[in-house]
């Protein structure tokens, strides 16, 4: 979720479906506030580490900035440290379980974050696939 405009340009772009969440339960309140007259948009504080969408289902999850709110302290997204690691772990292995059809999954795939992210969890765990677009 965070405080960018996206939801609600995804909203104005015909995807009102939209499931927004975060850890900041002063961010879900602005933002809620916010896009009020958006039907369809649910907003939702939660630990990215444990969600609680039990029986949810999503078509695609967007992470947007989560990994990199979890890096800011990092010197390196290079070397990051074991409870960094363990961390982002925790919070793509929940991801990861999440009822999606066919469980898709959008991430900032430009970043040196990336390289760490694919040796963390990816390797084993799902195919990724890079997607540009020309400027």
């Amino acid at each position: 979720c965070g405080n960018s405009n996206l939801s609600g340009d995804m909203y104005s772009a015909g995807y009102h479906a939209i499931t927004n969440m975060d850890y900041s339960s002063v961010c879900i309140s602005v933002m809620s506030a916010r896009y009020s007259s958006c039907p369809g948009m649910t907003w939702h504080q939660m630990d990215v580490r444990q969600l609680s969408f039990s029986d949810a289902s999503f078509d695609v999850i967007l992470e947007k900035a989560t990994l990199d709110a979890i890096m800011v302290e990092e010197k390196s997204p290079w070397e990051v440290s074991p409870e960094t690691s363990s961390f982002i772990h925790q919070a793509l292995t929940e991801v990861l379980n999440q009822p999606t059809r066919p469980r898709p999954i959008a991430l900032p795939l430009l970043s040196p974050l990336f390289s760490s992210i694919h040796r963390i969890v990816f390797q084993k765990s799902f195919r990724s696939s890079r997607c540009f677009e020309k400027m």
